[in-house]
C-alpha cells in the first residue's frame, strides 16, 4: 500500500465535515402574515414605478442575503421580479423590502 497520500487523505473528511457544519447553519424560511405580505406587494410595486433603489431581503438556500437595487421589472403571471443586475428573485423568496 502507497502512503504517499496518507497525508492527504484526512482533508477529504474535513472537507465533510465542514459540509454539515454549513448545512446546520441553514434557518427555516420565515412565515409572513397576510398584512405583512400586502406591505411588500405595495413597496415593490411603488419602488418599480418610482424607479427607487431599495434595500432587498429575501430567503436563499437556508440563508438571509440582502440586494440593494432597483426593480427594472414585475412579472406577476410568473411571481418575480426582475432587477437591475438582471437577476430574478421569485416573490416567495422575499422577506422584506426598504425604500433607500
Amino acid at each position: 500500500m502507497n502512503n504517499k497520500w496518507a497525508p492527504f487523505a484526512s482533508l477529504f473528511t474535513n472537507d465533510e465535515i465542514l459540509k454539515e457544519i454549513e448545512n446546520e447553519k441553514c434557518i427555516p424560511k420565515p412565515i409572513l402574515s397576510d398584512s405583512e405580505l400586502e406591505i411588500l406587494e405595495k413597496n415593490i410595486k411603488q419602488c418599480f414605478h418610482t424607479k427607487e433603489t431599495v434595500n432587498i431581503e429575501y430567503y436563499f438556500q437556508g440563508k438571509i442575503k440582502e440586494k440593494r437595487c432597483k426593480i427594472k421589472s414585475i412579472k406577476e403571471n410568473e411571481y418575480k421580479i426582475l432587477l437591475d443586475d438582471y437577476t430574478f428573485l421569485y416573490f416567495e423568496q422575499i422577506i422584506n423590502v426598504k425604500i433607500m
